[in-house]
């Protein structure tokens, strides 16, 4: 979406945005903000606004979301991975990994 509806959807100033982008909070590829931006924009108001979580705050907790997203696209393309695997391979592998536990 441009700009302009960006900042309307959300209710912020386009001060704001630019402060949120620097700050590395919302990235911004080209003239464009997805879907996913206006959702890491809706949380950023949340914990700023809601909850009065500050700056240095709010960067841990979005820096843990994003290394929690990342090990969940990890863990699917491992998934999708042993689909693959043979079924005797896969099932040594999954016994392996219940004796970690």
């Amino acid at each position: 979406m441009d700009e302009q509806t960006f900042l309307r959807a959300c209710g912020i100033e386009r001060q704001t945005l630019e402060l949120w982008i620097e700050h590395g909070w919302i990235c911004r590829e080209g003239a464009e903000l997805g879907e996913l931006e206006l959702a890491r924009a809706r949380l950023i108001l949340e914990l700023a606004r809601d909850l009065a979580v500050n700056e240095a705050g709010i960067d841990l907790l979005l820096a843990v979301l994003d290394r929690l997203y990342a090990t969940r696209r990890d863990l699917l393309r491992l998934v999708r991975a042993l689909e693959v695997v043979p079924e005797d391979a896969r099932a040594k592998i999954l016994a392996t990994l219940r004796e970690d536990r």
